[in-house]
């Protein structure tokens, strides 16, 4: 990226990030809606002496999708990371070099 673009790749870098992590976090809760169904509950406020609950097996086949989709995403990032080109940082401008007369 050139010197005067740092600015821009950055702030368009964090903005992207910021934009995955939202969409990561509606998917992982896709997952959870999907795998415990659509009419949970949530909490009893409006039913007096009522509990309802989750089932403990329910939770944890629940979040083994999650934690399959979120192992899913890191070995594919991790894959990324290791065939991204690797290139040399900037180092300090130089100086133009004199003219020769």
């Amino acid at each position: 990226v050139p010197r005067a673009q740092v600015g821009t790749a950055t702030g368009a870098m964090n903005f992207f990030r910021s934009l995955m992590a939202s969409f990561t976090v509606a998917v992982f809760t896709a997952i959870l809606l999907m795998v415990l169904g659509g009419n949970l509950t949530i909490g009893a406020e409006h039913q007096i002496g009522a509990k309802h609950a989750i089932a403990a097996s329910d939770m944890i086949v629940a979040f083994r999708y999650v934690f399959a989709a979120a192992a899913t995403l890191l070995a594919t990032s991790a894959t990324l990371v290791i065939l991204m080109e690797e290139r040399p940082l900037a180092g300090p401008q130089q100086a133009p070099a004199e003219m020769a007369e």
